[in-house]
C-alpha cells in the first residue's frame, strides 16, 4: 500500500510543473466557490458581459514548461480552480502566450585517465612488480540542442457585483 502511495504522490510530481503568480487587488476575502462551480474565461479579445458589473479583485499568472507536460488547456484549468478558491465568478482579459526558446548546452573537449595495473617482471631480481600506470582517454567537444516551450496563462479575476446589493444601498440613501 506504501508502495502504491509512493507511486502516485512521484507521478503526481512528475506531472504538470507551474509556477502560480498571483496579486491580490483587495483587502477583502472571498469565500471559495464549490468544485463545480464553473468560472466564465472571456479572452482579452472578447469584452465580458455588461451586466451583471464586477470587481476586479486580482490579476493570475501561471507558465510552465511544454516539456513538463504543460498545455494550453492544462493552464486554463489551473487557473479556473485557483479562481475558485480566490472567490472569483469569471476570468477577463485571458491570455495564453507560448514562447519557443532554444539553445545549444556545449560541453568542452577534455582528457580523463584511466588508471591500468601493470606488472612487470624484473628478470635479474626474480620478483614481479606491480606498478598503476594511466592511460589518457580524450572526449571530443559535444554539442547537445535544446528545444522548449513556455506557456503562460494570464488574466484578471472578477466577482459580480449584485445587481440587488447595489439598489438596496440607493434605496438606503433616499
Amino acid at each position: 500500500m506504501k508502495k502504491i502511495l509512493l507511486l502516485l504522490l512521484v507521478l503526481g510530481l512528475a506531472g504538470c510543473a507551474t509556477s502560480v503568480r498571483y496579486v491580490s487587488y483587495t483587502q477583502q476575502k472571498f469565500r471559495p466557490k464549490p468544485r463545480d462551480y464553473f468560472i466564465v474565461t472571456y479572452s482579452n479579445t472578447q469584452p465580458p458581459p455588461a451586466t451583471p458589473t464586477y470587481t476586479v479583485i486580482g490579476r493570475l499568472e501561471i507558465s510552465g514548461h511544454a516539456s513538463d507536460g504543460v498545455s494550453s488547456n492544462t493552464l486554463t484549468d489551473q487557473s479556473q480552480a485557483i479562481a475558485r478558491q480566490k472567490g472569483a465568478d469569471a476570468i477577463i482579459n485571458a491570455e495564453t502566450q507560448a514562447l519557443n526558446y532554444s539553445w545549444v548546452v556545449v560541453h568542452p573537449a577534455h582528457t580523463t585517465y584511466h588508471p591500468v595495473v601493470v606488472s612487470e617482471t624484473y628478470y635479474g631480481h626474480g620478483h614481479e612488480v606491480l606498478e598503476t600506470a594511466y592511460v589518457p582517454h580524450y572526449h571530443p567537444t559535444r554539442y547537445i540542442p535544446y528545444n522548449d516551450t513556455i506557456m503562460t496563462f494570464k488574466g484578471d479575476l472578477v466577482v459580480f457585483v449584485a445587481a440587488q446589493s447595489s439598489s438596496s444601498s440607493v434605496n438606503q440613501k433616499k
